[in-house]
């Protein structure tokens, strides 16, 4: 936590102590909604002595650093939200280690443009969100494959080529944003039917 405390410029964590322990800098009390702040922990292992960082929520945030690769350390992680953050990417490729995520969203990064990250092995997927990351190339095939997706929010990038026709297999996914991009050809039959969540 040292680390990515100290690549994005959070200076109001107090490391004296407990991070699962909610205080000091740790979570916003009473956050106004779109500003949360929180380290949230698990400390079920070893007989209740020893904690695991399952989630990790930083919003509207003015920092200046890069997002952390470090965040692949945290590989008990469930939930990684870092949005209008003013960090600077690109989405490290270690975030593949996260393979536990079942919530990732990730938006507005400052910085390089860079190629969809390798998200292949993350199977518990239910809300994928990488809005305004600066990411260039075409949709990753592997994204149907992710059976228990949701929501899934990929708008205001600059992704190209066509919407791959693999992409049927979302068909139960809720709500799919792809405004703003480079996208070519013509909108699945499949998607145009369920209409406005799409």
């Amino acid at each position: 936590m040292r680390e990515i405390a100290k690549t994005i410029g959070k200076r109001d964590w107090n490391f004296s102590v407990d991070p699962c322990s909610g205080k000091w800098g740790w979570a916003t009390l009473n956050p106004v909604k779109g500003s949360e702040n929180a380290v949230t922990c698990n400390c079920s292992f070893a007989n209740a002595t020893l904690c695991h960082v399952v989630s990790f929520l930083i919003s509207s945030n003015n920092f200046s650093g890069a997002l952390p690769a470090t965040f692949a350390k945290l590989t008990t992680m469930k939930d990684l939200v870092v949005q209008a953050s003013g960090l600077v990417g690109p989405i490290p490729s270690g975030i593949a280690a996260l393979e536990k995520l079942s919530d990732l969203r990730i938006s507005d990064l400052n910085g390089t443009e860079a190629t969809f990250p390798s998200l292949v092995g993350m199977k518990k997927m239910k809300i994928l969100i990488l809005r305004s990351c600066n990411i260039i190339g075409k949709l990753p095939e592997y994204l149907r494959q992710m059976t228990t997706l949701k929501t899934l929010d990929l708008s205001f990038n600059k992704l190209s080529g066509e919407i791959p026709s693999s992409f049927s297999g979302l068909i139960d996914v809720d709500n799919i944003y792809l405004t703003g991009n480079l996208l070519t050809g013509s909108v699945p039959p499949w998607m145009l039917e369920k209409g406005g969540n799409m």
